[in-house]
Order: structure tokens, then sequence, then C-alpha cells
């Protein structure tokens, strides 16, 4: 499966006054690893699991990075690193996702499975510890727009992991309501997805 059936450009940096968007590389490798081992605790919130661990290395980070960049270049999955204006500090990353790929990982009823038919992608992020609020909210409208202006996805989910309430309430605030929440079979892992009511 592909996010890019008719092979059109896909963009690969978008800089704004307070960070910098940028298409993950493996030279960003020492400053991803910085940013995840500085922010594990946030990290396994956000990804669900005891990811990453306290003896993570820097090779095992760059094996993730190589898996993203390898998805990114066939069109399966795009990520990206996010950086400040000096592109000096990481802080955090971006992934849009096939929203099936995502699916198929939960337990989806017919009704949640044929509402989700409908939706492009699915943009997926988090943000080191410590960033400002100012930045946070910025970085979600940023998202917003650059998807609006940049690319061709024409219905974009959000989504967030059970434990990253934070974010879903930023979701509810930025005018993004709750259009699904997917569960492991044993019920003790959750994928939320957020949309425009407009989608």
């Amino acid at each position: 499966m592909t996010l890019n059936p008719h092979a059109l450009p896909v963009p690969e940096i978008h800089s704004t006054d307070l960070f910098v968007i940028r298409r993950q590389m493996r030279t960003d490798n020492a400053l991803d690893f910085e940013a995840v081992m500085t922010s594990r605790q946030a990290l396994r919130v956000w990804s669900d699991s005891d990811w990453p661990q306290d003896e993570f290395t820097l090779e095992e980070n760059a094996a993730d990075l190589d898996m993203h960049i390898g998805e990114h270049a066939r069109d399966e999955a795009y990520g990206f690193s996010i950086f400040d204006v000096t592109q000096s500090t990481l802080l955090g990353s971006l992934y849009l996702s096939q929203v099936a790929s995502i699916a198929e990982n939960y337990q989806v009823d017919l009704t949640v499975a044929d509402r989700l038919k409908r939706f492009d992608v699915c943009a997926d992020y988090w943000l080191r510890q410590g960033v400002s609020q100012e930045v946070e909210s910025a970085f979600l409208q940023t998202v917003q727009d650059w998807l609006d202006e940049a690319w061709w996805f024409a219905h974009v989910a959000f989504g967030s992991r059970r434990g990253m309430v934070d974010q879903r309430r930023q979701y509810l605030e930025a005018g993004l309501k709750e259009i699904a929440v997917l569960t492991k079979e044993t019920g003790a892992r959750q994928f939320h997805m957020h949309a425009r009511t407009s989608d």
C-alpha cells in the first residue's frame, strides 16, 4: 500500500519562526537519540509501551531511523524530524501513516472501519519534554495548515494513544473531535483518532 498513489512530489521541509519540520535523515541520529533519551518517560506514554528502555542505544536508535527512512522512500509512511529554528536541537518527530496500517493492530468493528475508510492519512507526533506550550499549540496548527496547503490528502486524522490526555485536550481545543477509539483485544492499549468536524 502507498500514501502516494499518483507519485506526487513529497514535501521535504517546512519552516516557521518557531521550528523546522524536515524529512528524517540518518545524520539526525545523534540529535534524535538525545531527544529520545531526554524524553523517554513521555515517549513511553506516546508509544504506549516500555520503549525506549533505559538501556536503549545510539545504534538501536539508528536502526529505528533507518526503518522510518525506508518507509518514507517507499511512500508507505512519512517521517519528519522537528527542530528548533537553528536545527541544532531536535524537538520531536512527526509521522504520517496509513490509517489501515494503524487500524490492523487494534480491534475495529465494521461501523468504525467504514468511518475510517474516508481518511487518507493519520498524523501522529511527539514533542520532547520541556517544549513550551506556545510551541505545542503552534505546532498542531502548523501541521494542519501544512497538510492542507502542501499535501494531497483530503481527509486527515490525528492520532494519540491512551495516556496522551494533554494532547487530546489540545486536539479538542483546536476543533478536532474524536472520531474513533481503537482498542487491543485485552483492552489495555488504545489509539484515539481525531479529525475536523468538516472531515
